[in-house]
């Protein structure tokens, strides 16, 4: 056999096997798996992260290589990708998928608050560094000087949610335990959320009284994230925030706030501008336009969110950010409440602040 003919097909070999490992590569595992989480519904979704991130972590991977090289993979090219179907949207792919992470990192340096909290940065509304405050929490029995401890290494790490951590962490201390819940959504074991003992929010709110309205807005969230599991009964939390006696306020603004955020976002997003007006104008009437009105506010916060979450390498930013700025056109005469909910976590999306109006 002529030489010349030997080398050829050793190239032909060659190149074939390059396509194949290609073509294999295309349809790795790990990829399958996180597309099929980014597609599951609300705090299931954060569920199915976590146990993601365990199972790399078993194969010898590393905490931090697995967030830098999986959360590209966790955001949106377009806002066309929310599951519309999503019956929990106040969490986006990349907020969950750091939640999960937070949750991981707190659990392995359980005992080393300042190193889980390196893990963590301001990506994805900060949702590594939330988890790592409430979770580490838990871990020390929520005990005060514990939460303040971790709470003050976080502020000195510049890190943003600090704060809305510990709201967190209060809430799971004096009225219910939301980690169980996701502990138990984990186990697939967790029963309803009525059969369970609910605490007193009275403390919760005097607790965060030394951090103020961060802290206040995640005792709002934490009370949504509860109702969310029981039925949807919004006329519940305002009953709950009605018998406070020294924050009342606070706590009916933010949770109306919250669930602007939670449930008319979503609506409008998804083109439903109707009915994202329709659940904001049921809060304004039964409770009046100060308190009403954070609805719309919240939908402008959550907005934000969003912007987040978008793949910032995608051809299509652009076109999505302006299509994200417009949104609050589509609620009519209370589009200053919903620009100043975007004013209000703005922040350093310097970029995303030039497509909106002056």
């Amino acid at each position: 056999m002529p030489k010349n003919y030997v080398e050829i097909r050793i190239l032909i070999f060659a190149f074939v096997l390059f396509v194949l490992l290609l073509f294999f590569n295309s349809f790795e595992p790990s990829l399958y798996q996180i597309e099929q989480c980014n597609a599951i519904d609300g705090h299931n979704r954060l569920t199915c992260y976590k146990k993601f991130l365990e199972s790399e972590l078993r194969n010898g991977n590393e905490v931090n290589d697995l967030m830098k090289r999986w959360s590209p993979h966790v955001r949106y090219d377009s806002t066309m990708e929310v599951n519309p179907e999503d019956q929990n949207p106040l969490i986006t792919n990349c907020h969950a998928f750091m939640h999960a992470a937070g949750d991981i990192v707190a659990e392995r340096h359980a005992d080393n608050p300042e190193m889980a909290l390196s893990f963590c940065n301001n990506e994805c509304f900060s949702a590594c560094t939330e988890s790592v405050v409430s979770r580490m929490s838990y871990l020390y029995g929520y005990e005060d000087s514990k939460i303040n401890q971790i709470v003050d290494i976080c502020l000195n790490k510049s890190l943003s949610h600090c704060i809305d951590g510990a709201g967190h962490a209060y809430f799971n201390k004096y009225v219910f335990d939301i980690i169980k819940l996701h502990d138990a959504l984990e186990e697939e074991t967790y029963p309803r959320f009525n059969n369970w003992d609910v605490g007193n929010l009275s403390l919760a709110f005097e607790a965060c009284e030394k951090y103020g309205t961060r802290c206040y807005l995640s005792l709002a969230h934490s009370i949504y994230i509860y109702f969310h599991f029981n039925d949807h009964n919004w006329t519940k939390g305002i009953e709950w925030c009605n018998k406070l006696d020294n924050h009342k306020q606070q706590c009916l603004e933010l949770f109306v706030f919250t669930l602007g955020a939670g449930e008319a976002t979503p609506q409008l997003i998804k083109g439903n501008a109707n009915e994202a007006i329709s659940f904001c104008t049921e809060w304004i009437e039964s409770l009046g336009e100060t308190i009403g009105r954070q609805c719309y506010k919240g939908i402008g916060a959550f907005i934000m969110m969003f912007v987040d979450s978008l793949n910032k390498d995608s051809p299509l930013l652009k076109k999505e950010m302006a299509y994200l700025a417009s949104l609050c056109k589509e609620v009519g005469k209370y589009s200053d409440d919903c620009y100043s909910g975007i004013k209000l976590k703005l922040g350093t999306y310097k970029e995303f602040g030039k497509y909106l109006p002056e």
